[in-house]
């Protein structure tokens, strides 16, 4: 679908699931099929994912396979709290400057821009 449509962009929420930690068990068990490129292809260029984990190991995780650029901060509202607690969890996840700032708004910022 992503090859027949080449502006859909998808957005995973929480973190994307397993997809960011799991890129090579899915592409052993399904292979490429009809896709024009591997899995971890459209996981760093076609989907974005939200910050909501609870994790800094998973953000950490996701940063690493899928890149910070693509990831976005979400809350879990009401269940989390407030705002500052989901950027409390960015800050925790010690992550690099830049990385820090393309997940609290530059990501969002160039997805939403016309």
């Amino acid at each position: 679908m992503l090859d027949r449509v080449p502006e859909l962009d998808v957005v995973i929420p929480h973190l994307g699931g397993r997809s960011p930690i799991s890129p090579g068990e899915f592409s052993d068990l399904n292979g490429q099929g009809d896709a024009e490129q591997p899995l971890i292809h459209y996981l760093r260029n076609r989907f974005y994912y939200d910050s909501c984990s609870y994790q800094p190991e998973a953000l950490r995780c996701a940063v690493d396979t899928v890149g910070g650029n693509r990831i976005m901060l979400a809350s879990d509202y009401p269940f989390r709290g407030e705002l500052a607690v989901c950027v409390d969890d960015i800050d925790g996840a010690d992550l690099p400057e830049a990385t820090r700032e393309a997940i609290l708004g530059r990501t969002a910022e160039r997805w939403f821009a016309p």
